[in-house]
């Protein structure tokens, strides 16, 4: 579910790097007509899997296994309120990175606090260091971190946005 605080984080972190297309919206869903404006003049692709696809899906995959999407190819890949309903968010990382091409830029919005709310599944909350961490041993460098509370008291929104580096050895990190 698309929340004003992921809306804002993602229109924060494009204005922060420059950025060139194609976009890619990984689990899209219904939600990417809130971003979409963003990204105005850019191709824009939605993924979903086959169970949440719509009329307006663009590829039908699962985001934690994608070899119908050609690596190293998208300017802008987005993982918007998505990755606490995905059962392992190192390997949605991993994908996302693959796919980005290097000096790419990726934005993925999360909860770290947030009522449980299946979809089908809910498996995980995020910090800052957590979404630090999946970028650095992905080989994304983060540019960006942050929390926004969303409303009275239902949550907290976590958003990281990072850049592909173009070798692994670029992304010295304490935490590794």
């Amino acid at each position: 579910m698309a929340t004003g605080a992921s809306i804002m984080y993602v229109k924060e972190l494009i204005d922060k790097k420059p950025w060139t297309g194609p976009v890619i919206d990984l689990g899209a869903g219904k939600e990417s007509k809130f971003y979409e404006g963003y990204f105005a003049g850019h191709e824009y692709i939605r993924l979903d899997n086959a169970e949440q696809a719509n009329a307006r899906t663009d590829i039908i995959a699962d985001i934690l296994n994608m070899p119908q999407v050609k690596s190293n190819f998208y300017g802008v890949v987005l993982l918007l309120d998505v990755l606490e309903h995905l059962c392992d968010p190192f390997l949605a990382f991993h994908e996302a990175a693959r796919i980005l091409r290097p000096r790419g830029l990726f934005i993925c919005t999360t909860v770290a606090s947030w009522p449980e709310h299946k979809h089908p599944f809910d498996f995980y909350r995020f910090m800052p260091d957590g979404m630090t961490y999946l970028c650095v041993r992905t080989g994304l460098q983060p540019y960006a971190t942050g929390y926004r509370t969303y409303g009275q008291g239902s949550g907290i929104t976590v958003a990281v946005g990072a850049i592909k580096m173009e070798k692994q050895n670029e992304n010295p990190h304490p935490l590794l």
